[in-house]
């Protein structure tokens, strides 16, 4: 699937529009002259001159640059279910990651993956295990970045 610039420049513009406009809710800093919101924002503007520029070359190569171009995988009930999974299950993460938590949700996903891709059971639970381990050090122990526990889990020591 492809997608004109014009396009692709239309939703940079409107997420850089939503990371300027959420920017400007971070409380100021007192006493000082800029706060939190500063380089949020300036990222922001930058992310709008991107699109801008993005808008423009795509308007002017849309006599022989199509809007939007469908691939053949996506003519394939099944490729295109795969697709449709993977937006789902990333969806599904979304909502469901703060009442049953990383390790659990992230393993199931992982593993569900792998099964409907046709891996091996063995290679699927220990590819699934070593990778939800290894996400979850860097991200919690490395990075220092909370992931979701879950309330299910909330016993657990981790």
């Amino acid at each position: 699937m492809k997608f004109n610039d014009a396009v692709s420049g239309l939703f940079l513009a409107a997420l850089a529009l939503v990371v300027i406009a959420w920017s400007r809710t971070f409380p100021p800093m007192p006493g000082q002259f800029v706060g939190p919101g500063l380089f949020p924002t300036l990222i922001g503007c930058g992310m709008l001159a991107g699109a801008g520029l993005l808008i423009l070359r795509g308007w002017n190569a849309r006599a022989v640059v199509p809007w939007v171009a469908l691939d053949d995988w996506i003519k394939t009930p099944r490729l295109a279910g795969h697709f449709a999974l993977i937006l789902g299950l990333t969806l599904a993460y979304i909502l469901f990651s703060e009442q049953i938590g990383f390790l659990a949700l992230a393993f199931a996903l992982l593993a569900g993956l792998c099964a409907i891709g046709g891996v091996r059971w063995w290679v699927n639970l220990l590819s699934s295990v070593i990778g939800v381990l290894a996400v979850y050090y860097m991200f919690e122990r490395v990075l220092r970045v909370p992931l979701p526990r879950g309330e299910l889990f909330d016993f657990l020591p981790y």
